[in-house]
């Protein structure tokens, strides 16, 4: 008599839900290998862009460290179930108690930092921070995270002396107790349009949380 033979079953292969881009669909259909193949579950923020074309159109932002692929909708509703599965898709689908996810940062826009002045006595020159960053508004925080990087550099709100917006600049106005100190940031938003939306979201965000 022997033991029977043990049989070995290779585990599933997994394909993480991900986004193809291809140059068109003929290539697509021809089998060939996508421009991008994002892993929506590993992407930085998933939300409704609000800076540049999304101001006026619909459009989803999918935003990995590097760089970010805009989806252009006709029309709203189109674009509110894509995002609303693209989300799922990042996030694992709903919650336990069955809430549709939200984007991790739903107040986000891609901006240039020109840079930081700090004030006259301040000790605070050793702060620097310029290029490409996405600003993120939260309730209690800006957050700016540089083009490439996921560790946030944060402002509490109650630390923030002032905000202001001329053209297309934006500048926050810094507090003692700020990573940076006592002085100005100055913000390049591309358009006259997204430096009064980041000054409208912030002083909404400020009215609720004070």
């Amino acid at each position: 008599s022997g033991s029977p033979a043990s049989t070995t079953i290779d585990p599933p292969y997994y394909i993480p839900a991900h986004l193809e881009y291809h140059d068109n669909e003929k290539k697509w259909r021809a089998g060939g290998n996508p421009n991008k193949d994002i892993i929506l579950k590993d992407c930085f923020n998933i939300c409704r862009k609000l800076d540049g074309a999304g101001i006026k159109d619909h459009v989803i932002a999918v935003v990995s460290i590097k760089d970010t692929l805009d989806i252009i909708f006709e029309k709203e509703q189109d674009m509110l179930i894509w995002l609303e599965l693209l989300l799922s898709c990042q996030q694992g689908g709903r919650s336990a108690q069955g809430r549709i996810a939200k984007p991790i940062y739903e107040n986000m826009w891609e901006v240039n930092v020109k840079g930081f002045k700090s004030d006259k006595g301040s000790s605070s020159k050793f702060f620097q921070m310029t290029g490409p960053h996405r600003l993120v508004a939260t309730e209690d925080a800006f957050k700016f995270f540089e083009l490439g990087s996921d560790e946030p550099i944060p402002f509490a709100y109650k630390d923030i002396k002032g905000h202001k917006n001329h053209n297309r600049n934006y500048i926050i106005q810094t507090g003692r107790m700020t990573r940076s100190g006592r002085g100005e940031i100055e913000i390049d938003c591309k358009d006259h349009h997204v430096s009064a939306q980041i000054y409208a979201t912030v002083c909404a965000q400020l009215v609720s949380h004070f």
